[in-house]
């Protein structure tokens, strides 16, 4: 582990490896991302990032219960997942393409 507390890529990749028994088992993107992130060391924006996201995520989420609380008991959960995902990836497109594909 590095000094002060902080985790370099090394710790995360072997916590993967500890966890899912090989840095192959998790998607593609996932390890792109990853690397993206430490070799840019631009963390904050990273997290800044994702903060954002998430807290988008949640806001849609509540809009589609509001508007669509009757479809959600009758609609299967991999559509409504598909909403949701829909709506974030219209959102934040051209944010997740500088994110991805930061270099």
């Amino acid at each position: 582990m590095s000094s002060d507390n902080e985790f370099d890529k090394e710790d995360i990749e072997n916590a993967i490896i500890i966890l899912y028994g090989s840095l192959s088992r998790l998607p593609e993107a996932s390890l792109k991302l990853l690397n993206n992130i430490f070799d840019n060391k631009d963390y904050e924006k990273h997290y800044l990032y994702f903060k954002n996201r998430e807290q988008e995520a949640r806001k849609q989420l509540k809009k589609i219960e509001k508007a669509s609380l009757r479809d959600m008991v009758f609609t299967e959960h991999d559509v409504f997942i598909e909403k949701l995902n829909k709506l974030m990836d219209e959102k934040f497109k051209k944010q997740d393409d500088s994110i991805f594909n930061d270099q």
